[in-house]
């Protein structure tokens, strides 16, 4: 069953998530890169049929990656800057996504499931191979 209107509007509401993960101020607008490079996954994710509460483990699971690729982001040399795609693309792969601080085996394994499906999207946007569904 899709989210109601209403919940699918708080859904796709990423505002502030930006600014909860800079460490400083001009780490907002990477911040801001990456959030619009999350958000038609997220579109894609509501328009599946998806049980609410999946949608909402899905959301969590991307701000945690979301706020690890702009952590990554502020690690690297400022001579050789990387952008948000390089970032968030470089902790997702077929298998897992990175592993997580403090998480339970389970919260790991639902992180590496909605990893997995965000690269399988972002394979089908750059490439567009169906075989990566």
């Amino acid at each position: 069953m899709r989210p109601s209107p209403i919940q699918r509007e708080q859904l796709l509401n990423l505002e502030g998530w930006a600014k909860s993960w800079a460490r400083e101020e001009s780490d907002e607008a990477l911040g801001d890169a990456i959030v619009l490079l999350l958000r038609p996954f997220i579109e894609h994710l509501a328009d599946q049929g998806l049980a609410l509460s999946t949608l909402r483990r899905h959301k969590n699971n991307l701000y945690l990656l979301g706020g690890r690729a702009l952590d990554d982001m502020a690690r690297l040399d400022e001579a050789a800057p990387a952008d948000a795609a390089t970032a968030l693309d470089s902790l997702l792969s077929l298998d897992s996504g990175p592993i997580l601080r403090d998480a339970s085996e389970t919260e790991q394994r639902a992180s590496d499931t909605t990893a997995r499906q965000l690269y399988r999207f972002r394979r089908r946007l750059a490439y567009g191979d169906s075989d990566w569904a």
